[in-house]
């Protein structure tokens, strides 16, 4: 069995808001596919990446975790 973790972000680039029912839709379409799915939503993770010009970028995102017995690396 393999947890698989997913981190959306809820702003966009232009810093604006993705919709609730995006997540909603992801949820849905993952308990659809692997037969259920966690939504982490009210805690929001906080992540930092660095660009390829070398600066260092924040996002605010929500943790999707499924579960699966195999995994298709492609």
């Amino acid at each position: 069995m393999h947890l698989v973790q997913l981190l959306l972000p809820l702003y966009d680039n232009a810093n604006q808001a993705i919709a609730q029912a995006q997540f909603q839709r992801v949820r849905s379409e993952l308990t659809d596919r692997f037969g259920g799915a966690t939504l982490y939503a009210h805690a929001p993770a906080d992540g930092t990446w660095r660009g390829g010009d070398g600066r260092v970028w924040h996002d605010a995102m929500v943790v999707v975790e499924v579960m699966t017995d195999s995994l298709e690396r492609d």
